[in-house]
């Protein structure tokens, strides 16, 4: 595939893999480069050879950065500024720690469920003893009532 009247041998990705002992997914990972040196021709990207090779050896030797260091900077700056967010709304008492929470709230659900769970065998007696059901539903709301009363306080 090489070109009459030029210096570079334009050739596949496939060709350029095989040459270079490759897979053809890396050679086409390193040919998208904006810096590559290849071709579009037909749709198709070549690669300049012996340019490409050269080209390679070259990236491959140089220290290794960060792809886009701006870029790493910006979301660093991003990622310090939410957590200094995050510091002031939680000294000016907005948020609260999981661990806190459940040490304040957890107290308070094990004495609701207490007293939900007291209630059939409290009222258990007094059911059976009611004449109809009006009379059990009124002995329920007047309990229910004394238990929220009792977890209000």
């Amino acid at each position: 595939m090489a070109r009459q009247g030029s210096e570079d041998e334009e050739i596949t990705t496939s060709e350029a893999a095989r040459r270079l002992g490759m897979t053809v997914q890396a050679v086409g990972v390193w040919a998208q480069r904006s810096d590559a040196p290849t071709v579009t021709r037909k749709g198709k990207r070549l690669c300049l050879w012996p340019k490409f090779p050269a080209w390679h050896r070259e990236q491959i030797s140089k220290p290794q950065t960060p792809a886009d260091f701006d870029e790493a900077k910006t979301r660093k700056l991003s990622a310090e500024a939410e957590l200094a967010e995050y510091q002031l709304a939680q000294a000016r008492g907005e948020f609260i720690a999981v661990a806190d929470l459940d040490a304040k709230i957890g107290p308070v659900f094990d004495t609701f469920r207490a007293k939900l769970l007291a209630i059939p065998g409290r009222l258990a007696p007094h059911v059976v003893a009611c004449k109809d059901i009006a009379d059990a539903r009124d002995l329920l709301e007047r309990e229910l009532a004394v238990v929220l009363a009792e977890l209000s306080a």
